[in-house]
């Protein structure tokens, strides 16, 4: 069945979960740097850690995961979820081969990564706050 400008219908639910794609990334993106730059709550200073993992995984989302060494690719997925939010879900949108052989449903639940994520940078947050106690200025 063809929509507007011979887009398919299953065209269009591939572009509609682009959209979810991007603003589930946004989420784990956003969670990431909270819990992350939350670390300098306990460590002064610990910036560069959070930029480590923040501006690292960004960088290496921009890239297949499959190339990486399993431990690394390991940690993409699973720690600091950037593969999970950027590569396997764009394995469905692009209807790409699946060198890793990824199911069909983590491709699909790859934007949800934000939901436990986010629940850990809140009470990683709010520990944060509680533990806070001034600059002394």
């Amino acid at each position: 069945v063809l929509l507007f400008g011979g887009v398919t219908i299953h065209g269009a639910t591939r572009m509609a979960f682009a959209v979810i794609m991007v603003l589930g990334g946004m989420l784990t993106f956003s969670a990431t740097f909270v819990i992350t730059n939350s670390i300098c709550f306990f460590i002064p200073e610990a910036r560069e850690v959070a930029n480590a993992f923040t501006y690292g995984g960004d960088t290496a989302a921009t890239f297949p995961t499959h190339i990486f060494d399993r431990w690394l690719r390991n940690a993409m997925l699973w720690v600091v979820p950037a593969g999970l939010i950027a590569y396997v879900p764009s394995i469905y949108v692009l209807d790409a081969p699946n060198p890793l052989g990824f199911p069909r449903w983590l491709q699909l639940a790859g934007p949800a990564a934000f939901i436990p994520l986010g629940l850990v940078a809140a009470l990683v947050w709010r520990a944060g706050v509680r533990h806070y106690e001034s600059t002394g200025s």
